[in-house]
């Protein structure tokens, strides 16, 4: 979905597609693609005369190729390299068209919803990581003749994150669960991510406070954390996205 010059707005996109005779024909460039080099296998909405469509592009096509720029190489979620995918020419039967010329967005909108309930979830992951790495650093840490974890003040950190932790775990339980049976999916998934992405980033950086110096090392783990868990709270939706989607449900809540 993603280009340089349109990132939450898809309505209109700059890569284009049009017919040539039994053929499509696709030209333009998608951004942070995630894990795109390992792709063998590509949905990508382009602009027709219709509106905006979805395309089924297997890797081997003619005149599709990735590389890693500077507006795709990220400081988070590093693990899943990002590439841009270039589309020169790019010819698919009639066939490859997904669903129907015009509808991707709608088609778009549908994956998302499913992917941000997925994204609480990786999101709670990280949360939960960078908590169980502080806890044991704080148990273990002997500051003052007694157990780091034993200050109240540090008991008081561990309260409050696991609290909001729980909350957010069985916030995305719910949204999964309505997911799987077709309800408001919309509204509970972008609340879902919005909590639980907003709520790993704030863990991270309270557990690098917790772990002091330990904590800004380059060679412990927190600061993978910070970054992936910062940019959940802008893949897959962006908190203002999320926030705008949960505003439009009251009209009907």
């Amino acid at each position: 979905m993603t280009e340089a010059n349109h990132g939450s707005d898809i309505r209109t996109l700059d890569t284009k597609a049009r017919i040539d005779g039994n053929q499509w024909v696709l030209d333009g460039e998608k951004s942070f693609i995630t894990s795109g080099s390992a792709a063998e296998f590509f949905v990508i909405l382009a602009q027709t005369d219709n509106g905006v469509s979805a395309f089924a592009v297997p890797r081997d096509t003619a005149g599709v190729s990735t590389y890693t720029g500077h507006n795709s190489a990220t400081f988070g979620l590093r693990n899943g390299p990002h590439v841009n995918l270039v589309l020169d020419g790019c010819r698919l039967p009639v066939d490859h068209l997904i669903g129907t010329d015009g509808k991707g967005v709608r088609a778009a909108v549908t994956t998302l919803n499913y992917s941000r309930t997925m994204a609480a979830g990786i999101s709670l992951g990280i949360a939960r990581a960078a908590f169980d790495h502080a806890l044991a650093h704080a148990r273990n840490r002997r500051v003052f003749d007694s157990s780091l974890f034993d200050k109240q003040g540090i008991q008081w950190y561990f309260a409050d994150m696991l609290t909001r932790i729980d909350a957010a775990r069985l916030l995305t339980y719910r949204a999964a669960d309505t997911l799987d049976r077709g309800g408001d999916v919309p509204r509970l998934g972008s609340e879902a991510k919005l909590l639980s992405a907003q709520l790993a980033t704030d863990v991270a950086s309270t557990a690098i406070q917790i772990c002091g110096a330990y904590g800004v090392m380059e060679n412990a783990p927190y600061g993978r954390y910070l970054r992936d868990a910062k940019a959940y709270e802008i893949a897959g939706g962006a908190t203002e996205i999320l926030r705008n989607t949960i505003a439009r449900s009251l009209a009907n809540y």
